[in-house]
């Protein structure tokens, strides 16, 4: 299965989100390759950290694709169960490869009005893209918000994501637990399990399990 992050959005919590859905698919289903076409690489130094601390890594490994040829054997292989794609944005021919190479594309969006534009826009491109039978399917997440904030009052910000068709899950809240467990290489459950924020990410896994019957 094939699962996609992106927004041509920066600082809306791609990079944390997948390497927190990569880390728990390998502790929990089986067999993940974290593929990182982001220009940071952020998801690469994330997994240098897992290298550098011994953390248990033996069904999750990291890929850095350097062509479209090479994106595209990755995610028609059986190299793994899961494959998390990590995406700086939709500007360029390798980002745009893997968003039309995925059976689920997340798309994080925080509740800042200032984002609205940016999102509009990817929405467009979005409809265009399974208008044309080139998209499977994609649910937007509600991410780095406040963790007070009620989802109903924050949906409202929102609202022109489900006037367009589309799913919209979350809010995944920006507790410092995220920021914490990203610096060191581990998932928010490897953190603390009963974490607030390890029941958002354990609820957005069963909610791409309804989606993808897996």
């Amino acid at each position: 299965m094939n699962i996609v992050i992106a927004n041509k959005k920066g600082g809306v919590g791609k990079s944390t989100l997948a390497t927190n859905l990569a880390v728990e698919y390998s502790n929990r289903l089986g067999s993940t390759i974290l593929i990182d076409i982001d220009v940071s690489n952020t998801s690469l130094k994330f997994m240098q950290r897992r290298a550098d601390l011994e953390l248990d890594s033996k069904n999750l490994r990291v890929a850095l694709p350097k062509s479209i040829d090479d994106l595209d054997d990755l995610l028609s292989s059986d190299i793994a169960e899961y494959k998390i794609v990590d995406v700086g944005g939709y500007s360029d021919d390798l980002a745009i490869a893997a968003i039309l190479g995925s059976d689920l594309l997340i798309v994080p969006i925080s509740d800042s009005p200032q984002d609205k534009d940016t999102t509009l826009e990817f929405i467009d491109t979005i409809k265009t893209a399974q208008k044309d039978g080139f998209l499977k399917d994609c649910i937007f997440v509600l991410n780095n918000v406040n963790p007070l904030a009620k989802f109903e009052t924050l949906a409202k910000e929102v609202d022109y994501v489900r006037e367009n068709g589309f799913d919209l899950c979350g809010p995944i809240g920006t507790y410092k637990i995220f920021s914490f467990a990203h610096g060191g290489g581990q998932s928010v459950c490897e953190i603390n399990h009963l974490s607030k924020a390890s029941s958002a990410i354990a609820k957005l896994i069963s909610v791409i399990a309804e989606r993808t019957n897996g």
